[in-house]
């Protein structure tokens, strides 16, 4: 069970889906997934933290199976992604990111956004 090492624990009420998505975002913390290569919409279902490894262009517009509140970390190791600016993913450049090999990205998604920071 989720949270069962806090004591006297009294903020809000956390919905049982959302501690379901907290017990799987332990387990990749420390082992990172890979996306599927070529992947415009990779699914983030099974944790927060990911690796590109696209041998071709790639531009990812958004992440699917994601839940609001989720933090993704993602390490591209690669040079042949890029983070498109659009309605459901927002970069913090307000631009396409073409990410370089080697660099650790963070995003949060809220209202069904994910906003990079």
């Amino acid at each position: 069970m989720a949270f069962q090492n806090f004591v006297d624990y009294e903020g809000p009420t956390i919905a049982a889906s959302w501690l379901n998505q907290v017990d799987k975002l332990k387990v990749t913390v420390d082992n990172p997934a890979p996306f599927v290569d070529g992947d415009a919409t990779p699914s983030v279902s099974e944790g927060g933290s990911f690796y590109t490894e696209n041998a071709g262009a790639t531009s990812i517009t958004t992440f699917d199976d994601g839940v609001d509140g989720q933090v993704v970390e993602i390490l591209t190791t690669d040079a042949n992604t890029t983070f498109v600016n659009g309605s459901t993913l927002k970069t913090n450049t307000g631009s396409d990111v073409a990410a370089p090999a080697a660099r650790l990205w963070r995003f949060k998604r809220i209202n069904s956004i994910w906003y990079m920071y």
